[in-house]
């Protein structure tokens, strides 16, 4: 368990570099669930965590939660990071 919590770690850290450099900024405020800063998109209109997948609208007044697909979540037996490495990819 605990190699697998590296390797996700260390996807979670590349996928923040890969963002920073396509424009999001890194925030002070850290996801509720996994503790790992949030990264805002470069339109400034969502906040998304890359650990675990939930976004939160930044514009909301007490940032509420974002209704997101289901495949845009983390599944913890494949360890993957969530949609958004499609943003990275995409951009």
């Amino acid at each position: 368990n605990g190699e697998r919590k590296v390797k996700a770690t260390t996807r979670s850290v590349a996928t923040m570099g890969d963002l920073l450099l396509k424009g999001y900024c890194m925030l002070a405020e850290s996801c509720p669930d996994c503790m790992v800063p949030l990264m805002r998109n470069p339109e400034g209109t969502r906040d998304t965590c890359v650990q675990c997948g939930r976004e939160f609208d930044c514009l909301a007044e007490n940032g509420t939660e974002l209704a997101v697909e289901e495949e845009e979540h983390r599944d913890e037996t494949e360890n993957s990071v969530p949609a958004i490495e499609k943003h990275v990819a995409d951009a």
